[in-house]
């Protein structure tokens, strides 16, 4: 018995951070759609555990509250499925338009794979389920570009003033889907693209084409208000749609709550930061247009698979 405890002691000493019995989390799921519940809870399970760690049916005498929890749930619609899943410090949503089971699947593994901002995983489904992803597994390449009516970059971090006129520069190198969004000074959230109010071009951006925010035809000027802070940028380009951020932005759009309104824009903020960065720079020449703006000589070309977010925060004096 003291050799046994010994050598318990010594793995302890040597892996104090890696605990020898895992705690499992639960799982439970509240809706599966037209399905056996049984099927899309075994489904769940085994993807969650798969790549999310350990996780087991949540027993019938119930867990208590402290327990480690996620809830999830498929939901079925004539547009296809919505699987969300959240606890434990995830909050995520996968959709898909396909039919049967494989339909189900593939919103299940794009709620996982949406839920961390961790290449590795992503890189793990993409090789694991490559021909149920591909579209998501897709390489994306964009040039972002933010400056100002001198045709100078307005870099990460800079210090811009009120009144100051901006403008943002997507340029694709392949057919892609894009998301522009502000959140200001005040904490509010403004959806620049797509927005019928800001430009008629809409999602998927064509390759090698340049969009301009606002359109360089367009009587519209973006400008810095007078109200002092940071102001935030987000540009989300995916190979596909992102519908848990089409979600929330409408659920703003509804919601009269101040409290509910700020509960909802720290989701979306999370949700957006989570699609994670550009791994891939380099530097390459911007495509040309007439237009009597100033345009940069080059810009970064920003690649990676599946997802990725470019944020700009600005000073805003």
């Amino acid at each position: 018995m003291k050799k046994y405890i010994f050598i318990l002691l010594l793995v302890f000493m040597l892996f104090p951070k890696e605990p020898i019995f895992a705690e499992n989390c639960y799982l439970q799921i509240e809706s599966a759609g037209n399905f056996d519940p049984i099927k899309i809870e075994s489904i769940a399970v085994s993807l969650v555990s798969k790549y999310l760690g350990s996780v087991i049916r949540i027993p019938l005498a119930g867990i208590s509250l402290k327990e480690c929890a996620y809830i999830a749930g498929l939901t079925e619609s004539m547009a296809g499925f919505q699987f969300s899943i959240s606890g434990n410090g995830i909050n995520t949503l996968g959709i898909s338009k396909i039919t049967g089971i494989n339909g189900a699947t593939i919103a299940i593994l794009r709620a996982i794979y949406n839920s961390k901002n961790d290449d590795q995983l992503k890189n793990r489904i993409c090789k694991d389920f490559l021909k149920l992803l591909a579209e998501d597994c897709k390489k994306v390449e964009a040039v972002i570009l933010f400056f100002n009516e001198n045709g100078q970059v307005i870099p990460d971090g800079a210090t811009v003033s009120a009144g100051e006129p901006f403008y943002i520069l997507i340029q694709p190198l392949v057919n892609l889907y894009a998301n522009i969004i502000n959140k200001d000074s005040r904490g509010n959230i403004f959806r620049i693209f797509p927005n019928k109010e800001v430009t008629n071009a809409s999602n998927p951006l064509k390759a090698n084409t340049n969009y301009f925010f606002p359109p360089r035809e367009s009587p519209l000027i973006f400008k810095f208000d007078g109200t002092i802070g940071i102001e935030s940028f987000f540009i989300i380009i995916s190979p596909t749609p992102v519908h848990d951020i089409d979600n929330l932005i409408s659920e703003l759009k509804v919601t009269a709550s101040d409290e509910h309104k700020e509960k909802i824009s720290k989701i979306l903020e999370n949700q957006i930061v989570n699609k994670g960065v550009a791994l891939g720079e380099k530097i390459i020449p911007i495509k040309k247009v007439e237009w009597d703006k100033k345009l940069p000589p080059s810009g970064k070309l920003l690649t990676k698979s599946g997802a990725f977010v470019k944020v700009i925060r600005l000073k805003h004096l």
